[in-house]
């Protein structure tokens, strides 16, 4: 009876480690699962997003029921770089690049920094390494959310290892701002089911 019991215990916390790609992209997205921080600073919210290999696939595909191959096919592609969304945006929803701007020369001095400089200013060091931004891409929305969104990469292994995301925000005045994500969130990461 006792090994009939353990191996049912056994199987039902197995059970929660596999989701459908719904319930994935939920998890990874859950602020009480460590991998979605938010700092709020000087009337700013700075946000970011780890991004495992198989959220980054899922919000690719735009499918939550993807065949193996084409999961492994990407990821295979992805590997060899650690990747994060970052939000920036006002805590009352108005024009993030706007925020204590009265004349539009500083606006447009903003966007050409955030569009081609930001980067040398985010950087990642885990347990073993500081790695600078090598990959970024800077959304423009021409103002039409009040948020602007990045996607950044830093070549290193994306392997169970705390992390610590780090910004040095020059354009709105708020200094470094810190990241922390401990290897334990990432080693809860649940498995993506596949078909």
């Amino acid at each position: 009876m006792y090994i009939i019991l353990s191996f049912h215990l056994l199987a039902c916390s197995d059970a929660t480690s596999l989701l459908d790609g719904k319930e994935y992209l939920s998890w990874v997205k859950n602020p009480d699962n460590g991998l979605m921080l938010t700092k709020k600073l000087g009337g700013i919210s700075y946000s970011a997003q780890y991004k495992p290999y198989d959220f980054i696939v899922l919000n690719e595909q735009k499918e939550y029921n993807l065949p193996k191959t084409i999961v492994e096919n990407r990821e295979k592609e992805l590997k060899g770089m650690i990747y994060y969304n970052i939000r920036i945006s006002t805590l009352d929803q108005t024009d993030i690049l706007a925020k204590g701007v009265n004349d539009k020369s500083i606006y447009t001095q903003r966007l050409n920094y955030l569009s081609y400089d930001f980067q040398n200013n985010i950087s990642l060091v885990t347990e073993t390494d500081s790695v600078n931004c090598g990959l970024y891409h800077f959304v423009q929305t021409y103002g039409i959310t009040p948020y602007i969104d990045m996607v950044v990469g830093f070549a290193a292994e994306q392997i169970a290892t705390s992390q610590t995301l780090v910004i040095d925000d020059r354009v709105f005045g708020n200094g470094i701002i810190k990241f922390y994500i401990d290897k334990q969130d990432i080693n809860n990461i649940p498995h993506l089911v596949t078909i």
